[in-house]
């Protein structure tokens, strides 16, 4: 099973997204940086939880929620935009324990598009895929 452990990132939301999601605003992130740390409604995860799915969330025209199969599921884990290195029971991995572990996420983790276009009117729509995935139905 693949276990994923609270991070120590912060959420970053503009203040636009804070009003939409309803998270409470904090600070802001920097002072040429139109964001702000927000605090998530439901509050923050502090266990260690198993992996159910990825989700890439992607701007688009209309509202959708694709899976995610065959060889894309290995590409999708190649485009590691924020986290420079894989880390496995705090040892930094080699090229093949790299791979090895993105063969393995690949293998035996859902994977999910969410699209959505970036209109604060259909906020609603896409939230309602994300509350499908979540809750199943």
């Amino acid at each position: 099973q693949i276990v994923c452990l609270p991070g120590h990132k912060r959420l970053k939301l503009s203040a636009e997204a804070i009003g939409l999601t309803g998270a409470a605003q904090q600070e802001k992130v920097g002072a040429m940086i139109d964001k702000f740390y927000a605090a998530p409604p439901a509050g923050d995860v502090r266990e260690p939880l198993p992996l159910a799915r990825l989700v890439f969330l992607e701007e688009g025209p209309e509202p959708a929620l694709l899976s995610v199969t065959g060889a894309e599921r290995f590409a999708r884990l190649t485009d590691d935009h924020y986290t420079a290195e894989l880390f496995a029971l705090g040892q930094q991995l080699d090229l093949a324990g790299r791979f090895a572990i993105q063969a393995r996420i690949a293998a035996q983790i859902a994977m999910s598009r969410l699209i959505r276009p970036r209109d604060t009117a259909r906020f609603g729509e896409s939230l309602r895929l994300a509350e499908r995935l979540v809750t199943g139905s």
